[in-house]
């Protein structure tokens, strides 16, 4: 179920990201709480190199957490 909800961030990002339609770019930050499962520890590192990249394209800014104490209507 959190791959589903990683591709759909994702599908979200991408349909809301043009350059037309956004001159300003967005601000995306992922949360994530990566303490029990091995495949999501591992996948941390990898999205964190991976969303800047396609923010870089697709006009939006990136940054991930695990303090969830920062999750706000900003």
């Amino acid at each position: 179920m959190k791959t589903y909800k990683i591709l759909f961030l994702l599908q979200f990002i991408l349909s809301h990201s043009t350059t037309a339609q956004n001159p300003k770019p967005f601000k995306a930050i992922a949360f994530y709480t990566a303490k029990s499962d091995q495949a999501h520890i591992s996948f941390v590192p990898e999205a964190n190199r991976w969303f800047p990249e396609v923010g870089a394209k697709h006009n939006f800014t990136y940054d991930s957490t695990d303090n969830w104490a920062k999750l706000n209507d900003e």
